[in-house]
């Protein structure tokens, strides 16, 4: 696992990257944006969820999706997106430091 700050958001935003098991290895992504997960990318496919954002945590989802060049995704429950980030067994204090605001 892999967590990186998402260009250009001065530590507001964070790519968190890991594979995902299954029949294959996934290369798969997840965007925190002030400490809440709200995107993510699976093997190319992009997922967003169906809440209403800010207009800087917008900009972080756009960003994100660009640089991982996903043109189209799908929309999905917010509790979609934080499982994702449960089944990771991310140190959440290593997360915390990154999303310090």
């Amino acid at each position: 696992m892999k967590v990186e700050v998402l260009d250009g958001t001065n530590r507001k935003a964070i790519v968190i990257s890991f594979k995902t098991k299954g029949r294959r290895d996934y290369e798969s992504k997840l965007l925190i944006s002030y400490k809440t997960p709200v995107a993510f990318v699976i093997d190319g496919s992009g997922f967003v969820t169906n809440k209403t954002w800010s207009r800087t945590t917008s900009t972080h989802i756009r960003k994100f999706l660009s640089e991982e060049r996903v043109e189209t995704h799908s929309v999905v429950s917010q509790s979609r997106v934080r499982r994702v980030l449960s089944s990771l067994s991310a140190n959440l204090d290593e997360l915390n430091f990154y999303t310090r605001v």
